[in-house]
């Protein structure tokens, strides 16, 4: 085990720093930049709570998107800023594992953020109307009934006599992982999805606001996060997506 000493100089930084650690918040090593360099290089966390907290004449929702080169700390300094907004559930997508880098189109992005946020909140009881129409998309919209058996299939043992969100979540993972890889599976949920892109939103909207009901109890809102997105390279795919949206 490498014995681990603070560094007394920028010598002894240099060589010790390690570009691709994530060290949380809550670690000993953890240094908080931000409160050494000025808000202008470094403000993310302040500008972070300004943005996620409500305020009067703040809108329901917000989008956020930060920019900034690899390396330079932008998911280490989220993470601690989510921590220290206690109202916020933040849900992480690690878009450079969840999304077939050469080819992914604006309803796969829906569908990967409707799985993690089952996935979280699986511990929570969803409401009747709204689990409903989540496990309906799923298991009747977008599959044949012959794909929805060999999924549920494949399903642990466990999970099935557990039923709800726990199953739903273990169903909706096995139908998020056909979409990194060209199958006829895939190609078939795209041709559904995109006849109404207005309907994918619409439900993935009924998720969501059932989400915010079952987390009102404990004061707490919803905050999807997407990290690595520069990560993949092909911006065909991105822009592909975008386009989509757009549209």
């Amino acid at each position: 085990m490498t014995e681990r000493f603070r560094a007394r100089n920028t010598e002894e930084a240099f060589w010790a720093l390690d570009p691709f650690a994530l060290v949380a918040p809550h670690d000993p090593w953890y240094a908080k930049i931000e409160q050494v360099l000025p808000p202008e290089h470094y403000g993310v966390t302040r500008q972070l709570h300004r943005r996620l907290r409500m305020t009067r004449g703040r809108p329901r929702h917000v989008h956020i998107g930060i920019l900034g080169h690899r390396g330079t700390g932008k998911t280490t300094l989220v993470r601690a800023a989510m921590a220290e907004l206690p109202h916020i559930l933040p849900v992480y997508i690690d878009a450079q594992k969840a999304l077939d880098h050469g080819d992914f189109a604006f309803a796969d992005l829906v569908l990967v953020a409707a799985t993690a946020v089952v996935e979280d909140l699986k511990d929570l009881t969803l409401d009747d109307e709204s689990f409903t129409l989540v496990r309906g998309w799923f298991s009747e919209h977008l599959l044949s009934e012959q794909r929805v058996k060999e999924l549920v299939g494949e399903l642990d043992t466990t999970v099935q006599a557990q039923g709800g969100l726990p199953w739903l979540a273990s169903l909706m993972a096995k139908f998020t992982a056909s979409l990194k890889s060209q199958n006829v599976y895939r190609e078939e949920i795209r041709r559904k999805v995109t006849q109404d892109l207005r309907d994918l939103v619409r439900r993935m909207n009924i998720l969501l606001d059932g989400a915010h009901r079952a987390l009102s109890p404990r004061s707490k809102t919803l905050c999807v996060v997407f990290d690595n997105l520069e990560k993949i390279g092909s911006r065909q795919s991105i822009d592909h997506a975008s386009a989509e949206l757009a549209s």
